[in-house]
């Protein structure tokens, strides 16, 4: 019934991406080409190359997880969603930026159905798109550590590309604006849209396996790093000179911003703390520091005992025990005392 339910679901979100998908191609496609040149078609061109990229890696994926499935496992492919998401940030942003620097300020709602808050509507499915394709290719166990930080990533990607899309909208009246401001704000807009890559290649390359096993490279914490001094920060400063300076009306994602700051500064202070990553001598793998010292006694026994033996050492202890002190002495006999073999007195001194 699971597997129903995860076959079901994958081909709903794939339904709704490519849905999505072609319904912001048709809309952006509107805006740049009306009243155009007829060079300006060239949109179409890359509309149909975005569709086939998505479409090809979502058949590659179904194809990966049937050859490789196996009997009771959990059936999780998202090798090439990554790739999706950049031939997509790579065709949408010069579009954000063309329409934005050329036609924003001269929309205007009264007189076409197309105006601001059609564009500005038409940018928000990109959030929605990015959840899509996530779904479209994943399938995580319930109650894993994987679904655990699909579910965290999708939420936080989501909400820092709908807090591009509300920063956007001060390019509507670039007359009450600089032009250093506006350049700075669709140049942080623009580039939010390529960060969620390093989420990707985060759930690419860490396989969250059940031995705590985990990628060298944590792009996890370079999502979080490229966030925050390249999203939260910028648009935290953004907002106040916004504010301050120009007397506009500010979002309450202002305090997003800072909020966010904030869990971004305790995520780093973690990493590079107790919490961090180790990596085992011996077999060169990187595990989670609540699954290292299990995986040492499974790695290498004799290395882990020296290490608790020097630890000990450092402790307090003077002599430092080596692995041959802890073997049992050959010239020893290790059974246990026979009463006959007690003397009377020992025997009195043992009662």
């Amino acid at each position: 019934m699971a597997s129903k339910t995860g076959i079901y679901r994958r081909i709903a979100a794939r339904v709704f991406a490519i849905s999505l998908l072609i319904l912001q191609g048709t809309i952006l496609d509107y805006y740049l080409i009306v009243e155009e040149s007829s060079s300006w078609f060239a949109w179409i061109v890359t509309d149909a190359i975005i569709l086939f990229t998505w479409v090809f890696t979502m058949w590659i994926s179904q194809r990966s997880r049937r050859k490789l499935a196996k009997p009771n496992e959990s059936m999780d492919e998202i090798k090439f969603a990554y790739l999706a998401w950049i031939v997509y940030a790579a065709h949408l942003v010069p579009q954000v930026a063309t329409l934005f620097k050329c036609k924003a300020s001269l929309l205007e709602e009264k007189r076409h159905i197309f105006g601001p808050n059609m564009l500005k509507m038409n940018l928000c499915l990109t959030p929605m798109l990015f959840l899509f394709l996530i779904y479209a290719h994943h399938d995580a166990k319930s109650h894993s550590r994987r679904k655990y930080y699909l579910e965290k990533m999708t939420a936080a990607v989501t909400l820092d590309l709908f807090d591009s899309v509300e920063m956007l909208e001060y390019l509507f009246e670039k007359d009450e604006i600089t032009i250093a401001l506006e350049n700075a704000i669709l140049a942080f807009s623009c580039m939010n849209i390529f960060l969620p890559t390093f989420a990707l290649f985060e759930l690419k390359y860490n396989k969250f396996h059940d031995s705590g096993e985990i990628s060298p490279i944590s792009f996890k914490f370079i999502y979080i790093c490229s966030f925050m001094f390249f999203v939260n920060v910028p648009f935290l400063v953004l907002r106040l000179i916004l504010w301050h300076e120009h007397q506009l009306d500010v979002s309450v994602l202002l305090a997003k911003n800072a909020l966010a700051i904030v869990m971004g500064i305790i995520e780093i202070m973690e990493f590079f703390g107790d919490q961090r990553p180790r990596r085992c001598e011996s077999c060169s793998r990187t595990f989670a520091k609540g699954f290292f010292k299990l995986h040492r006694q499974n790695c290498s026994p004799d290395e882990d005992m020296e290490m608790i033996a020097r630890n000990e050492a450092k402790n307090g202890n003077e002599k430092v025990v080596n692995l041959k002190d802890l073997e049992p002495n050959k010239s020893s006999t290790n059974t246990f005392i026979n009463a006959s073999d007690i003397s009377p007195t020992s025997k009195e001194t043992y009662v």
